[in-house]
């Protein structure tokens, strides 16, 4: 039996096998520095240092 590879198609599964990666990367690369621009604008306004007895 012989096997014929159609490097089109091979190349097409790939693709779509990696791409939700590259996706859910970015997704937490922006989550991340959401969190860290929310952490630092509050910890700039002093709502944290009040409430947890900070500076």
């Amino acid at each position: 039996m012989q096997f014929l590879i159609n490097i089109e198609n091979v190349a097409h599964v790939i693709q779509l096998a990696v791409a939700p990666v590259f996706l859910l990367t970015s997704i937490g690369a922006v989550l991340s520095v959401m969190t860290i621009r929310l952490v630092c604008s509050s910890l700039s306004h002093g709502g944290m240092n009040k409430r947890f007895g900070g500076r």
